[in-house]
Formats: C-alpha cells, sequence, structure tokens
C-alpha cells in the first residue's frame, strides 16, 4: 500500500516510518488471508488506501469479537451447558470488546459530520465500556439473568448493529469492502 505524506483522515498525524512499516506488515498480513484486499483508508488524494495500526488494530479486534461471541453465548444455551467455554470465550470476547472500543478512542473522522473527529458511531465507546459494567455488576450481584440480557444487546448491538453500520458505503470499511475488494463502487 502506499502512504500518504498529507495528514490522515483517521489520525491527524502525518505517517511516520513506524507506522509504514506497520502498514506494510498488516497489508502483508491481510493479502495472505484474502489475496485481492489492499489494506485501505481513503485519502482524498490518492483512489488507493492505507491503514494505520491503530485502525488495524482496532478492525481486528472488532471482528474477533463478532467471531467469537456467539461461541459464549452457545456454550450457555441448550441442555449441555458449558461453563468452561462460556467463561474463556467471555474473558476473551470482553478483552476484544475492550481493545476495540479503546483503540476507537484514537481514530477519527473529520470528512462525516463530527465533534473534534468524533462521529455518532463513537457514542458505541462509552455503552461499550457502560454496559460491560453492568453486565459484571450483574454477574457480581448473582444476577446471572440481567448478565445474560446485558451481554446478549451489546453483542447485537456493539458488534452487530455497528459491523452494519461500518459497512455502508461512505464508511471506511465500506469503501474497503465495497470498493476495492468487490469492486463494486
Amino acid at each position: 500500500p502506499r502512504f500518504a505524506t498529507a495528514p490522515s483522515e483517521a489520525t491527524g498525524a502525518v505517517p511516520t516510518a513506524f507506522h509504514a512499516a506497520m502498514g506494510q506488515l498488516v497489508a502483508q498480513q491481510l493479502a495472505q488471508v484474502h489475496p485481492a484486499a489492499t489494506v485501505a483508508l481513503v485519502s482524498p488524494h490518492t483512489s488507493r488506501c492505507t491503514m494505520t495500526p491503530t485502525v488495524a488494530i482496532h478492525l481486528f479486534a472488532a471482528l474477533g469479537a463478532l467471531l467469537l461471541g456467539p461461541v459464549a453465548i452457545w456454550a450457555r444455551r441448550g441442555t449441555r451447558i458449558r461453563p468452561m467455554l462460556h467463561r474463556a470465550a467471555g474473558y476473551a470476547w470482553v478483552t476484544l470488546m475492550l481493545t476495540t472500543a479503546g483503540s476507537a478512542l484514537f481514530i477519527r473522522d473529520h470528512v462525516l459530520p463530527n465533534v473534534a473527529g468524533y462521529t455518532f458511531i463513537h457514542l458505541l465507546i462509552p455503552l461499550t465500556f457502560g454496559g460491560l459494567f453492568v453486565a459484571f455488576r450483574y454477574l457480581m450481584q448473582g444476577n446471572t439473568d440481567g448478565h445474560r440480557k446485558a451481554m446478549q444487546a451489546m453483542y447485537w448491538q456493539a458488534c452487530v448493529g455497528a459491523g452494519v453500520f461500518t459497512l455502508l458505503p461512505s464508511r471506511y470499511l465500506g469503501k474497503l469492502v465495497w470498493g476495492q475488494w468487490l469492486g463494486w463502487l
């Protein structure tokens, strides 16, 4: 991928040599998984895109949480309950959600309507931290029903809902998937 010398839209900073090296490493890893993929953050100066390490961390943590959430939910369903699998998948999912929300604090978009670079989707950051707090408070109080409802709501809202929103053609991931990977835009 090419790296712009102009300030990045996502961070407002000029990518350093470290950012360039990390971006190239992420691009190589992604290209192994999906050969047609070009790692991207659309720049007004070029049709090609670059991905900062912060965006890469955010993207991979969010995708991991999206895929791991059903495992944690499934482990407590049905006639055969798997508490060890539920706990392991749950802790991993919480770690991925904290990573996703934490990294989102450093991702800014000055193109879409925003306040200091934070767009509407950034409202999920405090909702994620608050939802995790409430879910674990329920668990500490022995309210497993409240814990289950809080975690499932957070999965559907912060993982699935946000995932659908980010696939809109005007968003970064939408441009990457629909434009560069599939060539539909």
